[in-house]
C-alpha cells in the first residue's frame, strides 16, 4: 500500500477501484448495509443505486 507522507502522519492512498474489483467490493459492504447497525445509509440500498443515496446528498 502506497501512503502519503504528511507532517504527523501517514494516510493511505485510496484509488478508484476496478471494474473487476466491483464485485468483491459489494460483497464486503452488502452485509454491512443490510445490517443498518453501522452507517446512516437505507437498507435497501442496492449496487446499482447512485453512490451517494439522493436523501444523503
Amino acid at each position: 500500500m502506497q501512503a502519503v507522507q504528511g507532517p504527523l502522519l501517514r494516510l493511505p492512498l485510496i484509488v478508484p477501484a476496478a471494474a473487476e474489483q466491483h464485485d468483491a467490493i459489494w460483497a464486503a459492504l452488502e452485509p454491512v448495509l443490510r445490517a443498518g447497525e453501522e452507517y446512516a445509509l437505507p437498507r435497501d440500498w442496492s449496487r446499482d443505486a447512485p453512490p451517494v443515496p439522493a436523501a444523503h446528498a
